[in-house]
């Protein structure tokens, strides 16, 4: 089911799910992490299915969110 609700996106404290919320926060599209960083791998972080970030991947990601990288995992 790819519909989830807005309540258990909320209540999901996983790294995905934080890194969904702050992107969306910021209005950006998985798009813009590109091409450091593909959409499809933004998904799949998003989506739980990357069991191990690499460092170089998450400083991209909280230099286009602007933010430290420890701080993803907060939101």
């Amino acid at each position: 089911m790819r519909h989830i609700s807005k309540q258990r996106l909320k209540e999901d404290q996983s790294f995905g799910a934080a890194l969904r919320r702050l992107r969306k926060q910021r209005g950006l599209r998985r798009e813009v992490f590109e091409p450091e960083v593909s959409a499809k791998t933004i998904a799949r972080i998003e989506q739980g299915k990357v069991q191990r970030i690499q460092q170089k991947t998450l400083k991209t990601l909280a230099e286009h969110l602007s933010v430290d990288p420890e701080e993803i995992e907060t939101f």
